[in-house]
């Protein structure tokens, strides 16, 4: 496992197309370790289930300020693999803030995705996996329907969640 959490790729590009049209504030980033249990289901108890085990862990808890997550999920989350976990990231580009796209084109938010990925799983997808949600899921977001969105990308235990809410 690397020392560093995604061999040291600096996510700062998909951060500044973020800021576009969002407040500091309302863009939550953290990398984590954290070793989640398996799974072999796609229902959504047990992605739920395995989603938690990921969260459950200090950096996440201080970030997020819960006293616990519940044991229902609160929201949908989609799950994807290997390369799809580009269109994953890109989709959160693409979706955009209140007033304007995080960047400007879907190329772009291919070409940002993928720069920051393959820096950080070294062009290796094998272990790669990610779960969004554009629903609110613990009290952090804002939840009044307008943007409330969730990446947690994967690889090999590091883990990044992103996660960006916003009103108007």
């Amino acid at each position: 496992m690397s020392l560093e959490l995604f061999n040291g790729a600096d996510p700062s590009e998909i951060l500044a197309a973020l800021y576009r049209d969002c407040e500091p504030d309302q863009v939550l980033s953290l990398q984590f370790r954290s070793q989640a249990m398996g799974i072999h289901s796609l229902s959504e108890e047990d992605q739920w289930r395995r989603i938690k085990s990921i969260l459950e862990c200090p950096t996440v808890w201080e970030a997020l300020e819960w006293p616990a997550l519940p044991i229902d999920a609160p929201a949908r989350f989609h799950y994807a693999s290997g390369l799809e976990t580009i269109g994953t990231l890109a989709n959160l580009l693409m979706r955009g803030g209140i007033h304007a796209r995080f960047v400007d084109n879907y190329e772009s938010a291919l070409a940002k995705s993928r720069a920051y990925l393959d820096e950080a799983f070294l062009r290796c997808y094998d272990h790669a996996e990610a779960y969004s949600s554009c629903e609110p899921w613990c009290d952090w977001f804002i939840g009044e329907g307008i943007l409330d969105e969730t990446v947690l990308l994967g690889n090999n235990g590091d883990w990044w969640l992103l996660a960006v809410t916003c009103t108007d």
